[in-house]
Order: C-alpha cells, then sequence, then structure tokens
C-alpha cells in the first residue's frame, strides 16, 4: 500500500550542480576539486570573489582571531601546568602570526591569495591547538578538542578556503591528533578510540562544509551572472526594438511626403487637363503631361527602391557575379545621373579612374554606386565637381572612391545614414528629397559581395565614400 504523499525524489549532488543553470553547468564544473574547469572562468570567480566578499570575510578572519586570542583568559582561569608555554603560543606567537597574514589580504598583490591565506591561517590556529593538546595532562585539562571543532566549522561555513587545500588542513589536523593520542602514554585506551573518531566526525562535518560552500558559492555567482546576462541582451532587444519602432515612424512619414507629392503633382495636372477640356495650348498641354510623366516616374522609382531594399533585406537577390571593367562600370552610372549632374551645375569627373576589374555582379553594382553618385550630387553645390577616383588597393583588392566638396556630415549623421528610413535631417522638415536607403542599400549590395564601404566626412569640407573590392576568389584561394 502507498501512501498518499507524493513522491519526492532526493536532491544528489548533481541536481545540486544544475540547480537554477541547467545540466551544461555540470559539465562545466569539476566535482572533484570543486570548482571551474574553464580557468577563465574560475579566474573570473576569483575576481568576483576578492572585489565582492574579501571585505566580509576579512572582518570574519579578524574575529576568528579575536576568540581565539580571548581563549588565553580561559587557558589563565584553568590551566595551572605549562601555562606560560601556551600563553607564549597563543598570545605572542600565534595571535601575532594570524593578524599579520589577515593584514597581507590588505596589500593587492597578496588579494588573489587570500583564500590560501586564510587557509593557512585555520592551519597554524588547529595545528596549535593540538600542539596544547598533548603538552597538557591527558586528566582535568579543558576539552580543547572543542576548539578544534569550532575551528573547522567556522571557517568552513564563514570564509572562502579552495576544497583541496581546506581538505588537506582537516586531515592534517586529524592526523596529527590521532597520531598523538596513540603515540603518548598518558592517553587512555578509551581516549584512543573516542578521540579519533570525535575528530573524523569533525572533520567530515567540515569537510562537507566547505564543498557545499564552495559548490553554492558557484552556482550563486554563475546564476547572478546568467541574469545579469539576460537583462543586457534584453536591453540590447528593447533597444533594437525602439530602433525599429523609430524606424517605422521615419518609414511613415517620408512615405507620406515622397509618396504624396509625385501623386499630387499627377492628380493635379490631370484635372487641370481635364478641366481646360482643350483649351489649353498645345505647348502648356505638353508641359503638364511632362509633369505627369516626371512625377509617375519619380513614384515608380521610389516605391521600386523600397521593393529592392526589401528583396536585399531578406536575401532575394540573385547575384552573378564575373570580371568587369571598373570604368565601365563608372562611366555607366556617370552617363546615367549626367543630365541630373548637369542641372545641378556639377561636375562629374572619373579621370582619375585607373584601369583595372572587379569580380562583381555589374547590374547591382552599377545601381548601388548610382545611390552613392546621386547623394553626391545632391550634396555638392552648384559649380562643384564630384571626384571618383578608382586604384588598386593592393594583394589583388580594388578601391573606389566618390568624394565630393559638400557639407559634409558629422559622426552622428554618418550613422544615422546607415539607417533604414532615416535621414540627416528631420524627416517632416527636410530639405531634400529621398527615402533614406541609399546608403543602407548599397552597402547591403556591396557587403554580399564581400565588399567594403566607408565613409569619412568633415563638416564644411565635404565627404568621401571608399568602396573596397576584394580580390578574385580565385587569386585569394591561391593566395
Amino acid at each position: 500500500m502507498t501512501s498518499g504523499r507524493p513522491h519526492r525524489p532526493r536532491r544528489t549532488l548533481g541536481v545540486l550542480l544544475s540547480l537554477g543553470t541547467g545540466d551544461r553547468f555540470a559539465a562545466d564544473f569539476d566535482r572533484f576539486l570543486a570548482r571551474f574547469r574553464d580557468p577563465a572562468v574560475e579566474a573570473e570567480y576569483q575576481r568576483h570573489l576578492i572585489e565582492n566578499e574579501l571585505g566580509r570575510e576579512r572582518l570574519i578572519s579578524y574575529c576568528l582571531v579575536a576568540v581565539y586570542f580571548a581563549y588565553g583568559v580561559l587557558d589563565l582561569l584553568t590551566i595551572s601546568e605549562r601555562l606560560e608555554e601556551i600563553l607564549l603560543v597563543r598570545w605572542l606567537l600565534l595571535t601575532p602570526a594570524a593578524l599579520g597574514l589577515v593584514m597581507l589580504t590588505h596589500i593587492e598583490r597578496f588579494k588573489r591569495f587570500y583564500s590560501y591565506i586564510f587557509t593557512f591561517g585555520v592551519l597554524l590556529f588547529s595545528v596549535s591547538i593540538v600542539w596544547m593538546i598533548s603538552i597538557l595532562p591527558a586528566e582535568g585539562s579543558p576539552p580543547y578538542i572543542i576548539g578544534v571543532l569550532m575551528v573547522f566549522i567556522f571557517a568552513s561555513c564563514s570564509i572562502s578556503m579552495p576544497f583541496p587545500a581546506a581538505t588537506t588542513v582537516f586531515a592534517a589536523t586529524a592526523a596529527a591528533y590521532t597520531a598523538i593520542l596513540h603515540l603518548d602514554p598518558k592517553f587512555s585506551a578509551i581516549d584512543r578510540v573516542a578521540g579519533p573518531f570525535f575528530m573524523v566526525s569533525a572533520v567530515l562535518v567540515a569537510v562537507v562544509s566547505n564543498y557545499t560552500q564552495e559548490i553554492r558559492s558557484r552556482v550563486i555567482w554563475r546564476q547572478k551572472r546568467q541574469r545579469a546576462a539576460d537583462a543586457d541582451h534584453i536591453e540590447k532587444l528593447m533597444i533594437e526594438a525602439t530602433a525599429a519602432d523609430q524606424s517605422k515612424i521615419n518609414f511613415l512619414s517620408i512615405l507620406s511626403h515622397e509618396l504624396r507629392t509625385p501623386l499630387h503633382q499627377i492628380i493635379g495636372f490631370t484635372e487641370i487637363l481635364r478641366k481646360e477640356d482643350g483649351e489649353v495650348s498645345g505647348g502648356g498641354a505638353q508641359e503638364f503631361l511632362a509633369q505627369i510623366h516626371g512625377s509617375a516616374h519619380a513614384l515608380l522609382s521610389r516605391i521600386g527602391k523600397m521593393l529592392r531594399y526589401a528583396d536585399a533585406t531578406a536575401g532575394k537577390i540573385n547575384y552573378a557575379p564575373d570580371d568587369y571593367s571598373i570604368r565601365e562600370i563608372v562611366e555607366i552610372v556617370c552617363g546615367q545621373f549626367a543630365h541630373k549632374a548637369e542641372a545641378a551645375g556639377v561636375a562629374l569627373d572619373w579621370s582619375e579612374t585607373a584601369a583595372g576589374s572587379v569580380y562583381v555582379d555589374q547590374a547591382s553594382v552599377t545601381y548601388a554606386l548610382g545611390h552613392l553618385v546621386e547623394n553626391a550630387i545632391r550634396a555638392s553645390a552648384s559649380g562643384r565637381a564630384v571626384a571618383i577616383r578608382g586604384r588598386s588597393g593592393g594583394d589583388g583588392e580594388w578601391v573606389l572612391e566618390i568624394a565630393d566638396r559638400g557639407k559634409g556630415m558629422t559622426a552622428e549623421q554618418i550613422r544615422a545614414a546607415f539607417e533604414p528610413f532615416s535621414q540627416t535631417e528631420t524627416p517632416r522638415i527636410r530639405s531634400g528629397e529621398g527615402l533614406g536607403l541609399g546608403l543602407t542599400l548599397a552597402r547591403k549590395i556591396f557587403g554580399d559581395q564581400g565588399a567594403s564601404m566607408d565613409i569619412t566626412s568633415t563638416p564644411g569640407e565635404g565627404t568621401v565614400v571608399a568602396i573596397r573590392f576584394p580580390k578574385r576568389p580565385a587569386e585569394a584561394a591561391a593566395a
């Protein structure tokens, strides 16, 4: 017959090791040494102890030294034989030595050894008490064995002692005490049986307490570190979510301007043509139709750019790289924007583009370079020139630069320029046109083909966009 109580499995050591951290923690933990397997993680944990626990454990150690010193009063009240030797060891040798050890932990170079220093202090106290037991008569002496037990439990539960070192201290004290009981004839047969039994019990309690303390301390530290990492990750996600939300707001604001403006022009001129109903002269009608045609193409271009950005971020652009002349690519781009540059009074100068080839998808690279050249034309005042320079970057790479002498950008404006639907001016009051996708889309297209894009700019002096194309894959493999 079974009881009505639910069955509760016993907590094993493995459960304790994995408490709150999963099985991975147990795998990272050396159960025999009660420490992390990874030296770097263990070193980080020791730094945590020095920064957060050393002060408290130092105070506890001072208290332990004070208690050890105060027990000299008990010696005065209860001991008649060899009292001077005991007080000499307790007050003039061990107490100053223990204080000196604790004070060492105030020195920076010794802080990392503080747990071993404290362990050595515990050894001194334990051995001194065993020595006192050995020189006092077997009958009528204070039960100093209780003092050993107090030192063991107090130290193993209150201060950090490396498990192997602490176990060695406990075992050495027990061995010394057992040897004294068996070698000194003043002790009775009962003492030789009961003494080691009592001491072994004390050692087992101290060892288990120290082991549990070392494990629990590391488990708690690991949990706190994981929580801190989770909090940082959540904060990062919140920042990204906020940025995405701001990007959405910018997108809607820009969308209302960039798409509605050409639509208003198309609708407005169409209504004029409908109302005039033939009264408009042929030249006026042609002008209106030209405005409609231009606005429609502008609208189509902006919609196409948004769709191209969506495809690029979704990884849907198919690239067909091959060797293409860099001068030919630059010439195609400059030809596409020659009319716009002429209308703005800006010259396009690509005379400093050296002959060479790059391994890219020509259509996509031409499209991306077009955005950069268009931005440079917009940033340049009438009478200025946009320089397009190409040169070998060494080691099979190729560097192409688009430089303008416009108003330039600050570091913050450069950072914002790479954000989708973000511009260097407030979306609702900006002076220029554009969706804020040019640089973002260009960098994505170049990055997909192994090229990098960097911007250097000085307010009032201009901007230089540098694209570094990598060496051809076959050449890279050969290298």
